[in-house]
């Protein structure tokens, strides 16, 4: 069963990202829906998938998410019972990925010699 939570931006992402791949990921979400889970904390930040997340609302709204809480000790499998040969999808929608990399240097900067406020 799933829940309703608020979920807010890693305000530490140093990933500006491109808008190049913020329009390929958002064209993937709408031809294949969501492959790629965002993962957040207990206090409900998200730690991977600020440009998911953003696209994910854009164009599915505000569809009820799956919720899997986990320690992190066991791998989370998600099986997409729509989808035969998920392999090629996959492959896609990393390549996009590969669009949507845009590094704040500055910021990178700063959490690695750990001044992170």
């Amino acid at each position: 069963m799933s829940k309703r939570i608020k979920i807010s931006y890693d305000e530490n992402n140093f990933n500006l990202h491109t808008d190049e791949g913020m329009e390929l990921l958002e064209k993937s979400i709408r031809k294949v829906g969501v492959i790629e889970s965002i993962t957040i904390s207990s206090d409900e930040k998200i730690i991977s998938g600020n440009a998911r997340h953003e696209k994910i609302s854009e164009v599915l709204g505000d569809a009820e998410p799956i919720i899997v809480e986990t320690d992190g000790t066991k791998p989370i499998i998600l099986k997409r019972t729509d989808i035969k040969r998920g392999n090629l999808v996959k492959y896609k929608v990393k390549k996009d990925g590969k669009f949507n990399v845009n590094i704040d240097k500055n910021e990178l900067k700063r959490l690695l010699k750990g001044n992170d406020g």
